[in-house]
């Protein structure tokens, strides 16, 4: 019997035999003793392990979601997202698999809205303020002033679920289950009073910021996060409305001189899907979801925390300066920023926003 070098697809090669097998050869692979096929067994036992499908569960069984986050991978709220995605699956005993495709570099922050809606991806993780255009009541989380916990005891989620709905997003929560103040006004024009903001320009990834930008006085130009850099470095804005975790990756500190040390809003950054997808779901594997969803938030939300002071530690050690201050300033600064939005807002959701209102910011 004669042998033949075959080149294969890929590089490599192997060596095929030419000629007739003997029946002698034949009838021997016939009456193979089940002990020959142990080795075959432990190799697909082995696959089907190292592919996350186990024993029992055909792979059309495993649903697999794609996920995005509005900051990039390296970030440090995108890192706890992506250790979330991993603590899903664990609690899904293989029934998931949640594959992290990256941040703004996928798709621009501003879009992953509606690119969730339209199944372009399955899931992101993004504040509400970068999807207003599609829910316009996701901002209001950002205003509250109880905790994670009380917002889920009192229904909020629930409350806003057929908003999403309608546009053809399921809220699967938020992923940091603390509402302490975390986004901070960065500018190069140091004040020693909040009235002197007047004049200023400022930059911000959403229009969120808008109402209480113009009570003070400034001016807001709207422009993806991922532009931050460039137009402060150029002049064309004074500084940056956006919390340290979210600043310092984008390499804001290197060109910003202040930051006002009194931060406002909760880090309400959630977590959307697919409302089909979401829906076609098992009901276990969405029971799953939301547990872990619950379950985690307090500790990311102490590890968030933590993570805002360390970057605001960075900052520091750059050489920008934190503004503090007078009691009575600061309450008219807080003051002015809450209840300017709530009055924004509730002008535009004379329904819902009340409603909302009661119950994060009584």
């Amino acid at each position: 019997m004669s042998r033949k070098e075959v080149s294969v697809e890929g590089g490599g090669k192997f060596i095929k035999a030419e000629g007739d097998v003997s029946k002698k050869q034949n009838h021997r692979r016939l009456e193979m003793k089940p002990n020959k096929l142990l080795p075959l067994v432990v190799f697909l036992v082995v696959f089907g392990l190292a592919c996350n499908v186990p024993l029992g569960m055909a792979a059309s069984e495993l649903v697999s979601l794609k996920a995005i986050s509005f900051l990039p991978p390296m970030a440090a709220k995108s890192k706890i997202f992506k250790e979330f995605l991993s603590r899903v699956e664990a609690n899904s005993k293989g029934g998931l698999k949640l594959n992290y495709l990256g941040g703004p570099e996928v798709v621009d922050s501003l879009e992953q809205g509606e690119a969730v809606k339209r199944g372009v991806v399955d899931i992101a993780f993004v504040p509400g303020a970068m999807y207003m255009g599609l829910v316009p009541e996701a901002f209001l989380l950002c205003l509250s002033r109880v905790t994670a916990e009380e917002e889920l005891a009192k229904g909020v989620i629930d409350a806003l679920q057929p908003s999403y709905a309608k546009a053809g997003l399921y809220f699967w929560g938020e992923l940091f289950g603390s509402n302490e103040g975390t986004f901070l006004i960065w500018t190069n024009k140091g004040v020693k009073r909040p009235q002197e903001f007047a004049g200023q320009r400022w930059g911000a990834g959403a229009p969120l910021f808008n109402a209480f930008t113009k009570a003070f006085g400034a001016d807001m130009i709207v422009m993806p996060a991922s532009e931050s850099y460039t137009a402060i470095e150029r002049g064309m804005v004074d500084g940056w409305l956006y919390p340290a975790g979210s600043a310092i990756p984008l390499g804001l500190h290197e060109r910003i001189k202040h930051y006002v040390d009194h931060p406002f809003w909760g880090d309400y950054a959630g977590v959307i899907v697919n409302l089909s997808k979401w829906n076609s779901l098992p009901k276990h594997m969405q029971k799953v979801m939301q547990d872990t969803l619950r379950e985690t938030a307090p500790e990311f939300g102490r590890r968030n925390t933590q993570a805002e002071l360390d970057y605001l530690k960075v900052a520091r050690n750059a050489g920008v300066k934190p503004i503090k201050f007078s009691p009575d300033d600061a309450k008219w600064f807080l003051d002015t920023i809450y209840n300017s939005t709530w009055k924004w807002r509730l002008e535009s959701l004379p329904i819902t926003g009340p409603k909302v209102k009661q119950i994060i910011d009584p």
